[in-house]
């Protein structure tokens, strides 16, 4: 434990059945307690950044999971009875590329899923991919956005090293942590052209089944 001026480190260990105090003298903390409070607001600031980031990449990923779960359901029925060596898949892959379905399929679209089912299927994937791409530009980039400005300060006064350095702050590690970011900037970017054709290529998907049923 750390005493209020920053003075002192007290230390209390046990020994057997004795307790045993330490304090040790540290002279250089004291000085820098404004020092201090800075790097600890930059880092209360990002703690709370990493975690906005992480409850929307799990927003993300439960949107994702919801489509999926979603086409597993309404598919389960027929995915069951594909022949060996054949999946869910191929068959809608072979639909989208020729046109043409197997006459199993095309009755499941017609009798269980019906078009009004696949409309609403179709719908629904892409307000799952909607969600996931609402979350990814509003939140994630604008999360990404100020966690590059806090680290650029943090930078900075890590160059100083009279004042940060010697508390540890290293201008390597900090430079590493904006590369990182800058990395995740782009995938994000990434992520959201792959949704954005997802969306084009999904309703075309659809009114492929529906024209195949």
């Amino acid at each position: 434990m750390l005493s209020r001026d920053l003075k002192y480190l007290l230390v209390v260990s046990a020994n057997g059945e004795k307790l045993m105090y330490y304090s040790f003298t540290i002279p250089l903390l004291k000085p820098r307690i404004s020092e201090l409070n800075l790097v600890a607001l930059k880092f209360a600031f990002i703690s709370c950044l990493i975690k906005y980031i992480n409850v929307a990449l799990k927003g993300m990923s439960e949107a994702w999971e919801d489509a999926l779960l979603l086409m597993d359901a309404k598919m389960a029925d027929y995915a069951v009875n594909l022949p060996d060596g054949t999946t869910l898949a191929d068959e809608l892959l072979m639909l989208l590329a020729s046109g043409k379905a197997r006459d199993e399929l095309k009755e499941f679209l017609i009798n269980e899923l019906t078009e009004k089912g696949l409309q609403k299927l179709g719908l629904s994937i892409k307000i799952s991919y909607t969600t996931i791409k609402k979350i990814a530009a509003s939140r994630v980039l604008n999360a990404i956005t100020s966690l590059q400005y806090h680290m650029s300060e943090l930078l900075g006064m890590s160059n100083w090293y009279d004042k940060f350095g010697v508390l540890g702050l290293s201008p390597n590690d900090v430079k590493a942590c904006l590369t990182a970011l800058r990395c995740f900037a782009v995938k994000t970017h990434e992520l959201l052209l792959i949704i954005e054709n997802s969306i084009k290529s999904g309703g075309i998907f659809f009114e492929w089944l529906i024209l195949g049923a």
